[in-house]
């Protein structure tokens, strides 16, 4: 095997022990919530040495981040495809809210551990859900009216912005659906 092929291969099979050991991380903090789980953890469940997995991240934070980003981008990921089957951007709209806001709700708001791994999201991982956000209202502002009086840009801020609100008062996902759709009529969508 030649020196290129080896490198290949090596870098491969790192790939697959990272992708092991982040689905190992994820699966335990959503079994343990975020404050519960530990690196030396991680490392036993995985099956590598605790120096293995420093080597692959530094910190705790920084697996969850890993991980958080990776389920920020596959919702996003996820209303992209969506959004090649609706035709109408009122339905776009309404699916993207679906994906990135209700789809998770009740999960989340029953769990303990869940409703921890999202506060330990927000402080550790701020930036990629602010990025989440962005990535969020981007896809939102080519299907909003531009004959409005206020600019794309900015309703697709205010609707994004307002989301966070409301999910923080809706009590389950019936309501949360009910308070987006509330919203959406406002902005005469």
């Amino acid at each position: 095997m030649d020196k290129d092929a080896r490198f290949v291969k090596n870098a491969l099979m790192e790939n697959a022990k990272e992708e092991r050991l982040l689905a190992i991380a994820y699966q335990e903090f959503l079994n343990h919530g975020y404050g519960r789980v530990q690196m030396n953890d991680l490392a036993r469940l995985a099956g590598i040495s605790r120096a293995a997995l420093y080597q692959m991240f530094n910190s705790k934070e920084q697996v969850f981040k890993r991980i958080f980003a990776g389920l920020v981008a596959g919702l996003i990921s996820e209303i992209r495809e969506g959004f090649r089957t609706l035709p109408d951007p009122g339905q776009k709209i309404r699916f993207a809210f679906e994906i990135w806001a209700v789809k998770n709700f009740d999960p989340i708001r029953q769990s303990a551990e869940a409703r921890e791994l999202l506060d330990a999201g927000l402080e550790c991982s701020r930036d990629v859900l602010e990025q989440g956000f962005r990535d969020f209202e981007d896809l939102l502002t080519p299907l909003l009216p531009r004959h409005s009086e206020v600019a794309p840009e900015f309703l697709s801020h205010i609707l994004s912005s307002s989301l966070r609100g409301i999910k923080k008062t809706a009590l389950d996902s019936r309501e949360l659906r009910a308070m987006i759709e509330g919203l959406l009529g406002q902005c005469g969508l």
